[in-house]
């Protein structure tokens, strides 16, 4: 697990106090998390990087956008800033990666939290994201990118928020769709079932009810897998939690990460949400 020579994550950084990492998904990159900033940074030091190929962060020549290439990115940047143990937020495909870390690296792990998550890319993943890919190749961005806006939030949201579906097109018109895509296929791979009852990390679970990229079912799957796990359930909320729910998203994850740091270091939380 080794990061590329040379080759450095572009991340944001806001806040002072205990470290936290925050993972994107798959077309997406660190603006994701401009909700929930201002609101963590007021009591921990948040990270949020682009990931390999995506925002600031070009992917370099002979990029092969396996878990190993991300794990390796992210350690040098842990590195890279003198953090020995970070909270881990992880988001849709980011919650694989987050998910890798701590099973590969949980020396370097000092909570999770999985937003939108799964302990595996099942069949509604695989079947959503092909989807998407079929729609962007035949009929292009547009089209794409109203199916997106459709798949990853619940419908009363962009109702509320008519301007979603420009200021997602504008963003995806602008960065290589290749480094992205090439992500979305590695994290189509992951299959963690058989490992993540080994994790023994503080872990809170966050998910959408009407979710259809990861159904519901996925986040209790992880709950029940991992031991100690919270899980909160926001209703009326699809795939994209820190934005359609930021407030009480951004309220829980603080809470939980506030009791970790109150709790002598790696020991478990019981109480379920």
């Amino acid at each position: 697990m080794a990061a590329s020579p040379g080759f450095q994550l572009a991340a944001r950084e806001a806040g002072t106090g205990p470290a936290v990492l925050l993972l994107h998904g798959a077309f997406m990159d660190q603006t994701l998390w401009d909700p929930v900033l201002p609101g963590l940074a007021a009591r921990f030091h948040a990270i949020a990087p682009d990931l390999r190929g995506h925002g600031a962060s070009a992917a370099p020549p002979g990029s092969t956008f396996s878990f190993s290439e991300f794990e390796g990115d992210l350690v040098e940047l842990l590195d890279r800033g003198h953090h020995a143990r970070v909270h881990v937020v992880g988001f849709s495909a980011g919650a694989f990666l987050a998910l890798a870390l701590a099973l590969h690296r949980p020396d370097r792990v000092r909570s999770l939290a999985l937003v939108s998550g799964a302990a595996h890319a099942g069949p509604q993943m695989r079947n959503v994201t092909e989807e998407w890919r079929r729609v962007r190749e035949e009929q292009g961005l547009d089209a794409f990118v109203l199916r997106l806006v459709k798949d990853v939030y619940f419908a009363d949201y962009t109702d509320e928020h008519l301007e979603v579906v420009d200021l997602v097109r504008t963003r995806l018109a602008s960065v290589p769709f290749h480094g992205p895509q090439r992500w979305m296929q590695t994290a189509l791979g992951f299959d963690g079932r058989g490992q993540i009852g080994a994790i023994r990390r503080p872990t809170w679970i966050a998910h959408g009810m009407n979710d259809v990229v990861m159904d519901a079912s996925q986040a209790r799957y992880l709950r029940q897998s991992i031991p100690g796990s919270e899980l909160r359930l926001f209703p009326r909320t699809g795939h994209m939690v820190p934005v359609e729910r930021t407030l009480p998203f951004t309220d829980g994850l603080l809470d939980f990460l506030t009791r970790v740091e109150a709790g002598p270091p790696g020991a478990p939380i019981d109480a379920v949400k």
